[in-house]
């Protein structure tokens, strides 16, 4: 996978589709930070990541809906 696997929000917590950041060799999104975990679970179901799942994985306070 070449790009990023998050499905971005808005602040307001609504979804406007996938982060399109190209990834460098070790999985590091210039906005989300490493998504390795993220790019695994993809490569498993085929499914994005909510962007609010990665904020809690990596401890950040959560877009509203």
């Amino acid at each position: 996978m070449s790009n990023c696997p998050i499905n971005e929000q808005t602040a307001d917590g609504a979804i406007v589709g996938q982060c399109y950041f190209h990834l460098d060799d070790e999985h590091i999104c210039p906005r989300h930070g490493d998504v390795s975990i993220e790019i695994e679970r993809y490569y498993q179901d085929g499914r994005l990541t909510l962007e609010n799942d990665l904020r809690a994985r990596h401890g950040k306070p959560l877009l509203r809906n």
